[in-house]
């Protein structure tokens, strides 16, 4: 194996650089002065025998050469990230603390129950959550920086076994006083000119589309008006007369000035999963999939 002439500290200051345009700004990512990022670059410059940026009228931009090698450069950087990411959860795992990653967007809830987690004394071992996309965690898993995820379903990263925590049916969210607040349950032709609010369009597209897919078998296109990025966010827009919007049941926080309609049929669920990766069956890892089951059952989720 053939080893890289430009160390760590040239492939950082390359890429701040690249990023920010400026030798001031990109010594504030790398904590060091503008002089030191100067110094970098000019020595991998000199390793590489060509040169990586050029100074225009307002900034400083990448060459030709400059924009083959930061392209490269900035995947050298995410692996090594990467690699110190996963000697840090190894560790964690051995110190009895498990990190656990969830979607921002489950019910509340669920949410609710696992920020109780984050408060108990549990034996043997402790938790450390953090919130993110559905996606990034799915990742993050995979990758062996989280120990544990929870997310909507499915799950599309490969070599992860998922079990499933909750299936809640899809109910139509509308204020207090709208029209179909008087429906026993909601039917596709009740939607016809009705303004509807998507949730997480963006970053759960597939959900979206399901619902979308479903309205559409029977002739109806949703006449999307807003997105909202959470539930809570959805249902302040109801509130306001923006339009409907699609919940799971349990995500339709009580108290609100919004009554939720059952759909004629229970076709529509939102699923929501725990998962890990396959061959990781540390004792830790199994018992607090076993205990969450378990407190999804006595709180009826």
């Amino acid at each position: 194996m053939r080893y890289p002439r430009v160390d760590m500290e040239g492939l950082t200051a390359i890429v701040a650089l690249a990023e920010t345009s400026d030798m001031a700004k990109a010594g504030e990512l790398l904590h060091i002065g503008p002089g030191a990022v100067i110094k970098r670059l000019s020595k991998a410059e000199n390793e590489l025998f060509a040169k990586l940026f050029r100074k225009t009228k307002n900034r400083i931009a990448l060459t030709a050469d400059g924009r083959i090698y930061c392209s490269e450069a900035s995947l050298a950087i995410e692996h090594a990230v990467l690699a110190e990411e996963k000697i840090t959860a190894a560790r964690r795992l051995r110190e009895r603390r498990l990190l656990v990653g969830h979607s921002a967007h489950l019910p509340s809830r669920l949410l609710a129950l696992l920020a109780h987690l984050n408060t108990e004394s549990i034996s043997g071992m402790s938790i450390e959550q953090t919130g993110g996309l559905d996606g990034d965690i799915e990742r993050a898993v995979a990758s062996c920086i989280l120990h544990v995820g929870i997310s909507f379903l499915p799950v599309n990263v490969p070599g992860l076994s998922v079990q499933l925590l909750l299936e809640d049916p899809v109910v139509l969210c509308v204020k207090t006083g709208h029209p179909l607040a008087t429906k026993v349950e909601i039917r596709p032709e009740d939607l016809e000119g009705q303004q509807a609010i998507a949730v997480a369009r963006e970053t759960i597209p597939a959900l979206h589309e399901e619902i979308a897919g479903f309205f559409s078998g029977f002739g109806l296109e949703l006449n999307v008006v807003a997105d909202a990025y959470t539930p809570s966010e959805a249902l302040c827009l109801v509130e306001q007369q923006i339009g409907v919007c699609f919940l799971a049941r349990s995500s339709a926080v009580l108290g609100r000035n919004v009554v939720t309609k059952p759909l004629f049929t229970n076709i529509l669920t939102r699923k929501c999963g725990i998962f890990y990766r396959e061959e990781n069956a540390h004792p830790m890892i199994q018992r607090f999939v076993a205990l969450i089951g378990e407190r999804i059952a006595q709180t009826h989720l």
